[in-house]
């Protein structure tokens, strides 16, 4: 596919695990855009997106070869040196393509693009803190990103600008920001990059119509992201206004998070209305793999909610567990009770911070 693009044999082998194997593990339970399309057309055109998933591929068949019985010490000392090798190759044009040229669309989005595969190399080598530095860094760019599109007298002129879209980043780092939320404790919340309400929202398809499966994901996606955010304090509440303007749902005041519970209530209750009246078959017992996975996110909404509510409420009782922690308790049995059907309908292998449902 990319034979005279690879310098060496290794960077052949390492591109195509890749692309046979790393993809299908890493994507998780949903058809991605990025992954599967976005980010294999990009590695023609961006040579450090192109190092930096030859460095995950290397990785990534390293990663596989440890769960095997027999382990060759050196084989894994060699594709690790490669992989980083690969990873500095990344870093280097990133360099370069800065110096050469202004901050643009462009630029922004093959940094971010790399901020997720640097995540991804970082969880790959058991790197926790070194992967959440990466996504905190690339929530940091897409904030500038959204800033700069937006700001254009015509935002949609540099759609294609490149081959990764700003919705199928949005969507990446949504949830990898979901995941980072649910494992970062509270002295690490205090560092961690604030969310622009609008961007956790995403109003622009609030209102549009599920044709497809996937509509139904990106909104239940956003309102997770967005619930998530709220209960953690991880939030920019500077903007929030007009956020549910879309849907007629009205303004609030900033300083009234009752109103903004209020509004998440009102958009999940809206939410599995239009699951009802567009897809059904999401609800019933032989639902499609997919669709369980939807209900599991609404779950975890639900349980948000419920738990918000109640805190602001002030019934709950102050001997019992930390709201969060009981909530990230009842999603985990939530979780181990799709863990068989997963494992047999979809075959996946669950790596940390890249397979939130």
């Amino acid at each position: 596919m990319l034979s005279g693009q690879f310098a060496t044999k290794e960077e052949g082998e390492g591109f195509d695990f890749f692309l046979n194997f790393a993809i299908k593990d890493i994507s998780g339970v949903f058809d991605s855009p990025f992954w599967q399309r976005e980010l294999l057309q990009a590695t023609h055109h961006h040579p450090a997106i192109r190092h930096g998933v030859i460095a995950v591929g290397t990785m990534h068949r390293r990663y596989t070869s440890c769960q095997g019985d027999s382990t060759d010490n050196l084989f894994l000392d060699r594709q690790l040196q490669f992989a980083l090798e690969q990873s500095n190759r990344a870093i280097q044009e990133l360099m370069k393509s800065t110096k050469a040229a202004p901050p643009s669309e462009s630029n922004l989005k093959t940094i971010m693009t790399c901020c997720i595969l640097f995540s991804t190399l970082a969880c790959l080598q058991g790197e926790q803190h070194e992967a959440l530095n990466h996504i905190r860094y690339g929530l940091k760019l897409m904030k500038e990103l959204i800033t700069m599109v937006f700001s254009m007298p015509n935002p949609m002129s540099t759609w294609y600008c490149h081959p990764v879209t700003l919705k199928s980043l949005r969507r990446t780092f949504l949830g990898l920001n979901v995941q980072a939320l649910s494992i970062l404790g509270s002295a690490s919340l205090t560092h961690w990059e604030k969310i622009p309400a609008h961007f956790l929202e995403n109003c622009q398809s609030i209102a549009i119509h599920w044709v497809s499966l996937e509509c139904a994901q990106h909104y239940w996606e956003s309102l997770l992201s967005n619930t998530l955010a709220f209960a953690q304090g991880a939030m920019d509440m500077t903007d929030v206004n007009g956020l549910g303007d879309a849907e007629g749902l009205g303004t609030w005041d900033n300083s009234t998070p009752e109103l903004v519970i209020a509004h998440l209530q009102e958009r999940f209750q809206t939410g599995i209305s239009r699951l009802h009246r567009h897809f059904p078959e999401v609800f019933r017992e032989t639902a499609d793999p997919n669709a369980i996975i939807i209900r599991l996110i609404c779950a975890q909404v639900e349980l948000f909610l419920m738990v918000l509510t109640s805190t602001e409420d002030g019934a709950r009782n102050p001997d019992d567990e930390e709201p969060f922690e009981a909530l990230m308790d009842l999603v985990t049995r939530l979780e181990d009770s799709l863990v068989e059907y997963r494992e047999t309908v979809c075959k996946l292998v669950i790596l940390p911070l890249h397979d939130p449902y």
